[in-house]
């Protein structure tokens, strides 16, 4: 157990530093234990912060496992900083195993960013037909 705890500590401080675009920011940290675990960031509790670590985590388990892909939801990215979501962005663009992300917009990402994900996009889905199977499913059915 303190051996996947030091490795997965060690692969979230580097995509931290990754992420953040430098090392002077705390990463997230695991402590496993016999019967659960401790998920934190040390002196850092935003809803930002709780996502990014998330997704480090994640991006951890998928470099160090056999896991062949993770989906990360809309949700995760609206309240991490842009900068922040640019350099996720570039760090799903290097991973040879899959990542399906949803995102709302990438209008206020950079350039960079928004042609790594025109560059990916396998499915885009909006109103006006263009739902998964051609209708919103919260819509109230028209009598």
């Amino acid at each position: 157990m303190a051996e996947v705890q030091h490795s997965l500590n060690t692969e979230m401080a580097s995509l931290n530093e990754q992420v953040c675009g430098s090392s002077s920011f705390q990463p997230p940290r695991i402590e496993l234990k016999p019967t659960g675990y401790n998920f934190e960031t040390i002196n850092d509790q935003g809803t930002g912060r709780s996502f990014k670590g998330l997704i480090i985590f994640d991006q951890a388990c998928l470099d160090l496992t056999r896991l062949p892909f993770f989906v990360h939801d809309s949700l995760l990215f609206s309240n991490i900083e842009i900068d922040r979501r640019n350099r996720i962005i570039e760090m799903y663009a290097q991973e040879t195993k899959q990542i399906f992300i949803s995102i709302d917009s990438i209008e206020v990402l950079s350039e960079k960013a928004q042609e790594i994900i025109r560059e990916n996009t396998v499915l885009t889905l909006e109103r006006g037909g263009k739902e998964l199977f051609g209708r919103s499913w919260n819509e109230q059915a028209t009598k």
